[in-house]
């Protein structure tokens, strides 16, 4: 059987094409690895850190190096340390009035001192605090109201004068 021109069982020249470049990458691909291994186990020898006993004078006076370097390295970061706490040292003195508050502990309970200086005092430090307002009553009981309803805009102080603000009238189930 034919599909137009072509027989039913062969491919188009461009899928050849695309099959033959991705066969070719494949196989460049597993000659780069095949290679790579190669070097790696040629150069195993060359590579490699070569492990080499050291007598114990040898040891000494490494370890006397190693010392040297510590201290100078450390002497360095000490200076520096030393050169930043100067520059970090700031002078914290203000002008003007300043509140200043200072707590201290007094057996179970914390005192905490509010001191004023160099200003005078704010005037609403004697004033006299506001009456609390008066408590909002239940629309329906009278009793003090716990809830708004927002619909009604009224308040209301248990579930019953809920529904009967918002005109439900429901019958409770009797307990038998």
């Amino acid at each position: 059987a034919t599909i137009g021109s072509r027989p039913a069982n062969s491919l188009r020249a461009s899928t050849k094409d695309a099959t033959a470049q991705a066969q070719e990458k494949r196989r460049q691909a597993i000659e780069l690895a095949e290679r790579r291994k190669g070097e790696g186990r040629g150069q195993a020898g060359r590579r490699g850190v070569e492990l080499v006993r050291l007598t114990q004078e040898e040891i000494l006076a490494e370890a006397a190096q190693t010392e040297i370097i510590n201290r100078a390295s450390l002497e360095q970061m000490l200076r520096v340390e030393e050169e930043k706490r100067k520059v970090v040292v700031r002078d914290r003195r203000t002008s003007g009035p300043r509140v200043v508050t200072k707590s201290t502990r007094e057996g179970d309970s914390v005192r905490t001192y509010v001191t004023f200086t160099d200003g005078p005092l704010p005037p609403a430090i004697d004033d006299v605090a506001p009456d609390y307002p008066p408590q909002v009553k239940c629309a329906v009981t009278g009793q003090p109201a716990r809830y708004f309803d927002p619909a009604s805009r009224s308040p209301y102080a248990t579930l019953e004068a809920f529904r009967t603000l918002r005109g439900e009238r429901r019958v409770r189930p009797s307990a038998s």
